[in-house]
């Protein structure tokens, strides 16, 4: 076991919620334990973390890339999380160590937005233009502050787990 991977990323970040990539890139550092080993050849498994059957296997892919490794497998489900295996091959033909590392879908397309635009209440909050180059700095400091949103409610029970994109 001379050539380990670490370092592993999906979209250029470690373990990312929201990827909004249908075909993300994934990426991962070498570690060798002798000088002068290589990466011949890496696979990747991609399947839900919940369990299942793999999305995508790519197959032992001879190949020294591990950096922008682009997913070729089945389109991906909006706001899932997916592990990702990966097993490389040294120069030598020898395996090592497998990785894992995770990403999390967020929505993907139009059609997976349900909820609606959160916006200003005209009734409560009067229309402000806002500041213009030419303005003079007395106009601005008197500006109200910003709108914050926010709404109380009650779940029926705890939540298992909640996303705000």
């Amino acid at each position: 076991m001379s050539l380990s991977a670490y370092g592993l990323h999906c979209e250029h970040r470690s373990e990312p919620l929201g990827v909004d990539e249908p075909r993300p890139a994934f990426s991962w550092k070498l570690s060798a334990s002798t000088a002068g080993r290589s990466q011949q050849a890496y696979r990747i498994t991609v399947r839900p973390a919940a369990g299942g059957e793999p999305v995508w296997d790519s197959g032992p892919v001879t190949d020294s890339a591990h950096h922008e490794v682009i997913y070729d497998g089945a389109p991906l489900e909006p706001s899932t999380r997916y592990t990702w295996d990966l097993q490389l091959t040294d120069d030598r033909g020898e395996a090592g160590p497998p990785a894992r590392s995770w990403f999390e879908t967020g929505l993907l397309t139009p059609a997976a937005w349900t909820a609606r635009w959160i916006r200003r209440d005209p009734r409560t909050a009067p229309r402000i233009d806002p500041p213009q180059d030419e303005d003079p700095p007395e106009r601005t400091r008197m500006l109200a502050p910003p709108c914050q949103f926010r709404r109380e409610f009650e779940l029926p029970s705890p939540p298992v787990r909640a996303r705000a994109y």
